[in-house]
């Protein structure tokens, strides 16, 4: 199936964002459901949905208990060091970036509205990356250089 897509919906967002999942994720998710509807016991008649991540009662988790359940769990794993769930998103967009991945896909990913806001935020140019490109620059330079003579 394919058609897998997680929905993130934000209080500061008017509308919910949907993202797609990669191949075999789908068995993860499900299994995540499932957990959750065994450990609250849901029944058709609770207000359990299939949420991967739920609040007390079956419904939606708030941001901050998502937050403080993500720090137990950096704490629980022996990870000395200060991780945020907003960090991961960082590093994911980052990482994005540094792949050479769609630029405006990354940007509905993420819920911006602006694509400007996503390059703004995510495309300053590391010095490596900087040499790699000037390297591939003076490669083509050279190559067409060549050509010529």
């Amino acid at each position: 199936n394919t058609g897998w897509k997680i929905s993130i919906l934000r209080e500061s967002a008017k509308d919910q964002n949907e993202i797609p999942f990669g191949h075999g994720i789908e068995e993860l998710l499900i299994r995540q459901i499932e957990h959750h509807r065994k450990v609250l016991q849901c029944t058709p008649k609770t207000e359990c949905r299939d949420y991967l991540y739920l609040g007390m009662k079956g419904g939606v988790i708030s941001s901050t208990a998502l937050e403080h359940a993500f720090v137990r769990l950096i704490q629980k794993a022996g990870i000395d060091k200060h991780i945020t769930l907003h960090g991961l998103r960082h590093t994911f967009a980052t990482r994005w970036v540094e792949s050479g991945l769609d630029i405006r896909s990354l940007a509905e990913i993420l819920g911006h509205s602006d694509i400007k806001m996503t390059l703004n935020t995510y495309t300053h140019s590391l010095p490596e990356q900087r040499k790699k490109n000037m390297d591939i620059m003076a490669e083509i330079i050279q190559r067409r250089a060549e050509k010529q003579v």
